[in-house]
């Protein structure tokens, strides 16, 4: 669930901020991103100011989660390279929170049949997706992931390099915030921010001390 911006805006600079060469283009850009990086096609859905993407869904995808953290780094590096470029052009730069939770979810057709249906996704998981989410600006951390994703990917942080860098992740770290209670939410979660470290580093995960957090 990646939320670029939330900010405002009036009706003139909404049509600025929506031409291509402007910030809030990413909306698009990072559809395209997100697409092009993926191994199989996610369904991926502009939501007002967030790109909603899930894989697993209509065919089977083992590699989900993997797909899932390696296209939000590559999303964070290609901002970062926008960023730098509207500085220069004096344009405001926006920023974005990543939110990557893993679990079923259910996935079809949903809408008012003979009106307008949409393919997508509901259930528990989805609105802790986008609690996590919200982390992102509480933590001034620009990917959070839930315990649920990292047991998925954790085996892929010391694997060996492959082509394609297929089957591994890293080197990263993977910082734990605690406990997260999320209102309305009987089992709470563990979350952690996922950052990328220099080629000469191991990968790591840091514990975070007891604590919790209600959301």
């Amino acid at each position: 669930f990646p939320a670029p911006f939330t900010r405002p805006v009036n009706a003139e600079l909404r049509a600025e901020l929506m031409n291509a060469g402007n910030p809030a283009f990413f909306l698009y850009d990072g559809s395209k991103l997100l697409l092009s990086l993926s191994r199989s096609l996610p369904d991926c859905q502009i939501a007002l100011d967030a790109i909603v993407v899930f894989w697993g869904a209509p065919l089977d995808q083992p590699d989900h989660a993997e797909l899932a953290v390696k296209c939000e780094l590559r999303m964070r590096e290609r901002l970062e390279e926008l960023h730098k470029k509207w500085l220069a052009e004096g344009k405001y730069p926006l920023d974005m929170g990543i939110g990557i939770n893993s679990g079923e979810v259910l996935v079809g057709n949903m809408g008012a049949e003979g009106r307008k249906m949409d393919y997508t996704m509901i259930g528990d998981q989805v609105n802790l997706a986008s609690r996590v989410e919200g982390l992102t600006r509480k933590f001034k951390a620009p990917i959070v992931i839930t315990e649920h994703t990292l047991k998925h990917i954790q085996p892929l942080l010391a694997a060996e390099d492959t082509e394609a860098n297929k089957g591994r992740l890293g080197p990263l770290l993977i910082r734990g915030f605690g406990v997260v209670l999320v209102k309305g939410r009987e089992k709470h979660v563990l979350a952690y921010a996922v950052e990328s470290l220099s080629l000469d580093e191991p990968s790591r995960i840091e514990e975070a001390p007891a604590s919790s957090l209600e959301v």
